[in-house]
């Protein structure tokens, strides 16, 4: 496909937070243009493998699901980010 027909999306979460960005996703899903393709980025820590198969499980030829762990990233940084 064109890449100018790809949208790329972002979510963050871990697995607290997994459950939101289903209804999210399912919204956006439900109420997207069909003329284009989506590529749903999930920056995640420690989401299970129960929750990814949910996650995925909402894939199909117009949306793709890719998930991105950045808990090494996070860690290399962690002196670098403020503490609550």
């Amino acid at each position: 496909m064109n890449s100018s027909k790809r949208i790329p999306i972002f979510y963050a979460c871990d697995d607290n937070f997994v459950k939101y960005t289903i209804v999210s996703m399912t919204s956006m899903m439900k109420n997207a243009n069909r003329a284009y393709q989506y590529v749903i980025h999930i920056l995640n820590t420690d989401i299970s493998e129960q929750m990814k198969e949910m996650v995925l499980a909402l894939a199909d030829d117009d949306f793709t699901v890719q998930f991105d762990d950045v808990g090494d990233y996070l860690y290399s940084i962690r002196d670098k980010l403020p503490i609550r």
